[in-house]
């Protein structure tokens, strides 16, 4: 199968047992296409198809699940299995087995999701099989400000605490992020804006829209921004990009791709304890992956109330909203920003628990003090006791009798 971007920037983000069959699935996929439709097609061919179709009118739209379907019945009764191996000859036997449909077109389903292109329900399954969104192992870890903390509490990279904050309260997903200039957000950042909107250009899907970031983000910015001014001495300008590798040598300091954030992401939420390494290691699907972030935001918007279709518009959705927010104006959009805020704040969050540590901390110091008091107070009750026994036993020896009838009476 040919290589091409979108593809590649899509296989680069699974773990290394996903990527051969995800791969297989695909190269299946076109196999189809050349063999039966005689057509040569690559995963980025289709992905521009899926865009294109969901441009027309919603009862016009469904082209790629229908021959998908067409592939679907393809796989189960006339695919010719092969010898394993790079150079395996056809078996002769007709038919994959269920579990294998399954993988393959989660394969398909998930190169397309990642983009922001869900398959709708049209796409069916053979009726004896049923659909398992991946293993259990492979959900998402689903992250509320809670999480959230607990996953900047072990993040010591200003730059990840910033990304991770980016992610969560603007909804948007890691490519575009990462696809981020600084001229992005210098304006506001540097007005003091909160929230700070964020014009976005997403070139793969065909939309310019706008998002937002709360107070949360912004000081994270702020922070990693100015780490990169006074520690590096970086001269950072409007094109320069927003999240670049860590390093000391400037000229090695280059725009970050989805890889390099994903695998911070695994160790993090083993050390937050947010996911067992167990279960990282039997998931085919990291449970940690970026977009759980942006399944986060997603969530706490629809519990806020926010309405569906500027859900889609606030995360860089296809334009299921006819682009009626296109012409909203910045004001009326930041106001059904801080409608959800709340609900996306991980400093409030962090504030009650510092309090409660402090707390904490506190009432253990003065369990401790009452614990060593009432020690004393043995010590003391017991040394009198002691006293006591040897001062009789004194005042029965003759030669001190006297003498301490002077002093303390009969």
């Amino acid at each position: 199968m040919a290589k091409n971007k979108y593809f590649e920037d899509w296989i680069k983000t699974l773990s290394k047992q996903s990527k051969a069959s995800y791969r297989s699935g695909w190269s299946i996929l076109t196999e189809y296409y050349r063999d039966v439709k005689k057509e040569e097609i690559t995963p980025d061919i289709l992905l521009e198809r899926l865009i294109e179709d969901r441009k027309k009118p919603l009862e016009k739209q469904g082209a790629i699940e229908k021959e998908l379907n067409a592939w679907l019945k393809w796989l189960e009764h006339d695919y010719i299995k092969r010898v394993r191996g790079a150079n395996g000859g056809k078996t002769g036997v007709k038919g994959v087995s269920a579990s294998s449909i399954k993988l393959y077109i989660y394969s398909v389903k998930s190169f397309f999701s990642f983009y922001g292109y869900p398959l709708s329900k049209k796409v069916k399954l053979p009726r004896h099989i049923k659909m398992n969104n991946g293993k259990i192992e492979n959900i998402k870890i689903e992250y509320r400000p809670e999480q959230v903390k607990k996953l900047l509490d072990v993040i010591r990279s200003p730059r990840d605490k910033a990304l991770v904050l980016l992610m969560f309260q603007s909804g948007m997903d890691i490519s575009t992020a990462l696809s981020l200039n600084y001229g992005h957000i210098q304006e506001g950042l540097e007005g003091g804006n909160e929230p700070l909107m964020i014009h976005v250009n997403r070139p793969k899907v065909g939309l310019n829209y706008r998002t937002f970031v709360g107070h949360d983000a912004v000081e994270a910015l702020k922070l990693y921004m100015n780490q990169r001014k006074v520690k590096y001495k970086e001269e950072i300008g409007y094109d320069t990009p927003l999240f670049v590798s860590d390093g000391t040598h400037i000229n090695k300091r280059k725009r970050i791709v989805p890889k390099n954030f994903q695998d911070n992401m695994r160790e993090y939420v083993l050390l937050a304890g947010l996911v067992t390494e167990e279960r990282l290691k039997r998931s085919d699907l990291s449970p940690a992956r970026p977009h759980a972030l942006r399944a986060g935001f997603s969530t706490i918007a629809r519990l806020k109330g926010l309405n569906e279709k500027l859900i889609d518009y606030f995360m860089g959705h296809s334009d299921s909203y006819g682009g009626a927010y296109n012409i909203v104006t910045n004001d009326e959009l930041k106001e059904k920003y801080i409608e959800i805020e709340p609900g996306l704040s991980v400093s409030s969050v962090s504030n009650l628990g510092d309090i409660e540590v402090k707390m904490k901390e506190e009432l253990e110091l003065r369990d401790h003090m009452i614990r060593g008091m009432k020690e004393e107070i043995l010590d003391l009750k017991q040394g009198a006791k002691i006293f006591n026994e040897v001062f009789k036993e004194m005042a029965e020896i003759p030669e001190l009798k006297e003498t301490l009838a002077k002093h303390f009476g009969k």
